[in-house]
């Protein structure tokens, strides 16, 4: 699986499957579509058994199974973490 944060917060996952090794001159796909002043901050592999680690700025620490990731199509944003 494709996991892939916003800056804001955002969070899904996709089949890497989905994705594709892009050639010469070719374009690249839509990852995630985004607000203007939002971006795509982490994109990382994980496997569905991979807990996600989340840290506040007050020290606490949220986890997250990636199975539990909200599952969009790529050109969608995500749901909130």
């Amino acid at each position: 699986m494709v996991v892939t944060v916003s800056h804001t917060g955002y969070i899904k996952r996709n089949p890497i499957s989905l994705y594709r090794t892009q050639r010469r001159g070719g374009r690249g796909k839509v990852g995630m579509g985004t607000k203007e002043e939002d971006f795509v901050s982490m994109l990382f592999i994980a496997s569905m058994h991979t807990y996600v680690l989340f840290f506040s700025d007050q020290g606490k620490v949220y986890w997250l199974k990636v199975p539990n990731c909200r599952r969009r199509g790529a050109p969608r944003r995500g749901g909130p973490s």
